[in-house]
Protein backbone atom coordinates (compact mmCIF):
# COMPACT_ATOMS: atom_id res chain seq x y z
CA UNK A 1 0.00 0.00 0.00
CA UNK A 2 1.55 3.37 -1.31
CA UNK A 3 -1.25 5.77 0.17
CA UNK A 4 0.29 6.43 3.28
CA UNK A 5 3.62 7.88 1.67
CA UNK A 6 1.37 9.49 -0.79
CA UNK A 7 -0.95 11.18 1.08
CA UNK A 8 1.66 13.48 2.86
CA UNK A 9 3.35 14.33 -0.10
CA UNK A 10 -0.05 15.70 -1.64
CA UNK A 11 -1.05 17.60 1.82
CA UNK A 12 2.68 18.86 1.83
CA UNK A 13 1.70 20.47 -2.05
CA UNK A 14 -1.57 21.20 -1.52
CA UNK A 15 -0.16 23.66 1.32
CA UNK A 16 1.91 24.97 -0.49
CA UNK A 17 0.38 25.94 -3.22
CA UNK A 18 -2.06 27.90 -0.55
CA UNK A 19 1.28 29.77 0.59
CA UNK A 20 1.98 30.58 -2.95
CA UNK A 21 -1.24 31.86 -3.63
CA UNK A 22 -1.61 33.69 -0.23
CA UNK A 23 1.76 35.19 -0.93
CA UNK A 24 0.65 36.30 -4.49
CA UNK A 25 -1.80 38.04 -3.28
CA UNK A 26 -0.11 39.68 -0.78
CA UNK A 27 1.94 40.93 -3.12
CA UNK A 28 -0.80 42.20 -5.11
CA UNK A 29 -1.56 44.16 -1.78
CA UNK A 30 1.36 45.33 -1.12
CA UNK A 31 2.47 46.29 -4.87
CA UNK A 32 -0.69 48.65 -4.32
CA UNK A 33 0.43 50.29 -0.84
CA UNK A 34 4.05 50.70 -2.39
CA UNK A 35 2.13 52.72 -5.58
CA UNK A 36 0.31 54.56 -3.35
CA UNK A 37 2.82 55.64 -0.72
CA UNK A 38 5.04 56.67 -3.71
CA UNK A 39 2.36 58.33 -5.32
CA UNK A 40 1.62 60.51 -2.09
CA UNK A 41 5.00 60.67 -0.42
CA UNK A 42 6.80 64.04 -0.25
CA UNK A 43 9.88 62.97 -1.59
CA UNK A 44 10.35 60.83 -4.80
CA UNK A 45 12.54 58.20 -5.34
CA UNK A 46 13.93 60.29 -8.22
CA UNK A 47 15.49 62.90 -5.36
CA UNK A 48 16.36 60.31 -3.27
CA UNK A 49 19.00 59.20 -6.32
CA UNK A 50 20.12 62.93 -6.48
CA UNK A 51 20.19 62.89 -2.70
CA UNK A 52 21.94 60.02 -2.02
CA UNK A 53 25.00 61.01 -5.11
CA UNK A 54 25.32 64.03 -3.10
CA UNK A 55 25.68 62.62 -0.20
CA UNK A 56 28.51 60.07 -1.26
CA UNK A 57 29.79 62.02 -3.90
CA UNK A 58 28.91 58.72 -6.30
CA UNK A 59 27.15 57.25 -8.85
CA UNK A 60 23.52 55.80 -7.83
CA UNK A 61 23.43 52.12 -9.53
CA UNK A 62 20.02 51.00 -8.14
CA UNK A 63 17.29 52.49 -5.82
CA UNK A 64 14.24 50.92 -4.42
CA UNK A 65 11.48 51.19 -1.90
CA UNK A 66 11.32 49.07 1.14
CA UNK A 67 9.34 47.58 3.97
CA UNK A 68 10.95 47.43 7.40
CA UNK A 69 9.19 47.09 10.42
CA UNK A 70 6.09 48.45 9.23
CA UNK A 71 7.47 51.66 7.54
CA UNK A 72 9.21 52.14 4.13
CA UNK A 73 12.38 53.72 3.26
CA UNK A 74 14.31 54.08 0.23
CA UNK A 75 17.29 52.35 -0.23
CA UNK A 76 19.54 53.45 -2.69
CA UNK A 77 22.84 51.14 -4.16
CA UNK A 78 25.98 53.83 -4.51
CA UNK A 79 29.49 53.35 -6.20
CA UNK A 80 31.64 55.35 -4.14
CA UNK A 81 35.65 55.47 -4.13
CA UNK A 82 35.61 52.10 -4.91
CA UNK A 83 33.02 50.90 -2.60
CA UNK A 84 29.20 50.64 -2.82
CA UNK A 85 27.22 52.39 -0.26
CA UNK A 86 23.85 52.10 0.74
CA UNK A 87 21.71 54.90 1.52
CA UNK A 88 18.47 54.81 3.37
CA UNK A 89 16.28 58.08 2.97
CA UNK A 90 12.87 58.69 4.57
CA UNK A 91 10.09 59.16 1.41
CA UNK A 92 8.04 61.45 3.88
CA UNK A 93 11.00 63.97 4.62
CA UNK A 94 13.77 63.04 1.65
CA UNK A 95 16.06 62.90 5.40
CA UNK A 96 18.85 60.44 4.78
CA UNK A 97 18.31 58.36 7.80
CA UNK A 98 21.31 55.91 7.65
CA UNK A 99 24.50 55.08 5.26
CA UNK A 100 26.28 51.48 5.07
CA UNK A 101 29.01 50.42 3.27
CA UNK A 102 28.61 47.01 1.45
CA UNK A 103 31.24 44.33 2.25
CA UNK A 104 32.70 42.32 -1.18
CA UNK A 105 30.68 39.02 0.63
CA UNK A 106 27.58 41.09 0.02
CA UNK A 107 28.67 42.51 -3.33
CA UNK A 108 29.08 38.79 -4.50
CA UNK A 109 26.16 37.33 -3.28
CA UNK A 110 24.15 40.77 -5.40
CA UNK A 111 26.12 39.49 -8.30
CA UNK A 112 28.09 42.77 -8.29
CA UNK A 113 31.79 42.26 -9.44
CA UNK A 114 34.35 44.69 -9.83
CA UNK A 115 34.04 44.45 -13.73
CA UNK A 116 30.44 44.87 -13.64
CA UNK A 117 30.03 48.19 -11.69
CA UNK A 118 32.89 49.39 -13.92
CA UNK A 119 30.85 48.62 -16.70
CA UNK A 120 27.86 50.47 -15.88
CA UNK A 121 29.90 53.38 -14.29
CA UNK A 122 31.04 54.37 -17.96
CA UNK A 123 27.23 54.53 -19.31
CA UNK A 124 26.43 57.73 -20.76
CA UNK A 125 22.36 57.47 -19.34
CA UNK A 126 22.83 57.73 -15.30
CA UNK A 127 20.33 56.09 -13.33
CA UNK A 128 18.27 59.69 -12.67
CA UNK A 129 18.33 59.80 -16.19
CA UNK A 130 16.51 56.10 -16.89
CA UNK A 131 14.46 57.12 -14.25
CA UNK A 132 12.83 60.20 -15.62
CA UNK A 133 12.38 59.01 -19.03
CA UNK A 134 10.65 56.21 -17.44
CA UNK A 135 8.67 58.43 -15.87
CA UNK A 136 7.78 60.41 -18.48
CA UNK A 137 6.86 57.40 -20.54
CA UNK A 138 4.37 56.11 -18.11
CA UNK A 139 3.32 58.97 -16.49
CA UNK A 140 3.78 58.19 -12.71
CA UNK A 141 6.34 57.61 -10.14
CA UNK A 142 8.90 55.51 -10.00
CA UNK A 143 9.30 52.76 -7.27
CA UNK A 144 12.47 51.05 -8.00
CA UNK A 145 15.28 51.48 -10.85
CA UNK A 146 18.14 49.29 -11.50
CA UNK A 147 20.11 47.89 -14.14
CA UNK A 148 20.53 44.16 -16.13
CA UNK A 149 23.24 43.76 -18.08
CA UNK A 150 22.95 40.20 -18.75
CA UNK A 151 21.67 41.11 -22.62
CA UNK A 152 23.70 42.40 -25.38
CA UNK A 153 22.36 46.08 -24.57
CA UNK A 154 22.33 47.37 -20.66
CA UNK A 155 19.03 47.90 -19.77
CA UNK A 156 17.92 49.71 -16.78
CA UNK A 157 14.62 48.50 -15.69
CA UNK A 158 12.43 50.90 -13.47
CA UNK A 159 9.00 50.07 -11.70
CA UNK A 160 6.83 53.47 -11.90
CA UNK A 161 3.43 53.44 -10.06
CA UNK A 162 0.45 55.11 -11.92
CA UNK A 163 -3.00 54.95 -10.39
CA UNK A 164 -1.52 52.49 -7.55
CA UNK A 165 -0.56 49.83 -10.04
CA UNK A 166 2.97 49.42 -11.43
CA UNK A 167 4.54 49.22 -14.69
CA UNK A 168 7.47 47.72 -15.62
CA UNK A 169 9.82 50.40 -18.54
CA UNK A 170 12.76 49.26 -19.86
CA UNK A 171 15.56 52.54 -20.60
CA UNK A 172 18.59 51.63 -23.00
CA UNK A 173 21.69 52.55 -21.17
CA UNK A 174 23.76 53.42 -24.17
CA UNK A 175 20.94 55.58 -25.50
CA UNK A 176 18.63 56.54 -22.93
CA UNK A 177 15.48 55.66 -24.96
CA UNK A 178 12.82 53.54 -24.16
CA UNK A 179 13.67 50.14 -25.00
CA UNK A 180 11.69 46.41 -25.50
CA UNK A 181 12.69 44.12 -22.28
CA UNK A 182 14.34 41.22 -22.13
CA UNK A 183 12.60 38.61 -24.59
CA UNK A 184 11.17 35.94 -21.62
CA UNK A 185 9.49 39.02 -20.10
CA UNK A 186 6.39 41.60 -20.95
CA UNK A 187 6.96 45.33 -20.28
CA UNK A 188 3.30 44.75 -18.02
Amino acid sequence: MKYPTVLPSLVAVLVSVGYVGAAAADTGQDDAKEAALVLSAKTSIAQAVETAARQTGGQPLKASLEKDNDAFTYEIAVVAKDKVVEVMIDPASGRVLQTENEGLIERLLDGESDNELAGLLKLPTTLSDAIATAEQDIGGKAIEAGIDDENAVPLFEIEVAKNNTIKRVYVDGTSGEIAAGPADEDRD
